[in-house]
């Protein structure tokens, strides 16, 4: 068995590179968040200290800013939703009774996130 395995490229090393890749990915969508908040809070303290047509663009800003943080907090869920139903012993995909749910949750806020601004914006998170 074990040498079926390694002639599939599925020997010991595979699970772990799954597992790192799960968490470095989960690491970076934590870290990018946090660092969207920060900025967050700066837009606060340069609010209180500006003339209104900058107010009007770190006003936007910060909207742009708080969806960014909302999209990536839901791409954070499902990848833990993705982590949990790899059975990383075997390497196989458990399907779950919610999967149609998942699926139509991520497609409907892909199409709304293609119909808003931030598809254009310039910040790129690389979760794959």
């Amino acid at each position: 068995m074990a040498f079926l395995l390694a002639t599939w490229g599925l020997d010991s090393g595979f699970v772990p590179s799954v597992q790192s890749s799960f968490a470095k990915k989960l690491t970076g969508a934590h870290t990018y968040l946090q660092i969207l908040k920060e900025h967050l809070t700066l837009f606060d303290d340069k609010l209180q200290n500006c003339k209104y047509e900058q107010r009007k663009k770190i006003e936007a800003l910060k909207e742009t800013t708080n969806s960014m943080v909302e999209l990536i907090k839901h791409c954070i869920v499902l990848q833990q939703i993705a982590k949990s139903t790899i059975n990383f012993a075997d390497a196989t995909y458990q399907s779950s009774p919610w999967e149609p749910v998942i699926n139509t949750m991520l497609t409907l806020n892909l199409l709304s996130c293609v119909s808003e601004s931030h598809a254009c914006l310039p910040y790129q998170l690389d979760l794959y």
